[in-house]
């Protein structure tokens, strides 16, 4: 026998209660961590989604993407113009050739501007995370779309300005056609 008086009745009765609130706690506890655990796998899988790589299918005449997700062709296409490019310069054909020869079948995301309401136009980014419309521009290939208004805007127009002076595509100097060597 223990020296020990026994537990009071009320004292046992509040053990019990407090053991039943911190089960009842833990129990509560792991049901969140469940519930938010699926919405959180739930939103990876969207942003998963909206961010996977699409294989640019073609580039048309119009300089428009038709992108495809699934490697075979056989999967939705969608059809992008680069958003804050001017595509006028952009349909070139010596531009658009070289496009085609530079991004033939090359996986691409595409991210959209929350600044524009265009569904058509977006950013797109190669695999290695250089953005075309940054570098169609930066190349001198095509202008900044001075018409559209969107994130990115004012640094497009700093790329056409750098392009600009360094003489880079559709800004080279070209040599009149009866000058004399």
């Amino acid at each position: 026998m223990s020296d020990k008086p026994p537990i009071p009745l009320g004292q046992w009765l509040i053990r019990r209660r407090r053991r039943q609130w911190i089960t009842g706690g833990i129990a509560i506890l792991l049901i969140a961590g469940v519930l938010i655990t699926r919405t959180l796998q739930s939103s990876i899988s969207q942003i998963t989604r909206e961010h996977a790589l699409l294989r640019i299918e073609s580039i048309d005449d119009s300089a428009g993407f038709l992108l495809c997700a699934s490697p075979h062709g056989d999967d939705k296409e969608h059809h992008i113009h680069l958003l804050g490019v001017d595509s006028v310069t952009l349909r070139a054909p010596a531009t658009l050739d070289r496009l085609r020869r530079e991004l033939a079948d090359q996986r691409v995301r595409v991210s959209h501007d929350a600044t524009t309401h265009a569904a058509d136009q977006a950013y797109v980014y190669l695999e290695d995370g250089r953005m075309i419309n940054e570098w169609v521009i930066e190349e001198g290939w095509a202008r900044a779309d001075a018409t559209s208004s969107h994130a990115l805007t004012q640094w497009f127009g700093r790329l056409e300005g750098q392009a600009r002076r360094h003489e880079r595509g559709i800004w080279q100097q070209k040599a009149p056609a009866d000058a004399t060597p």
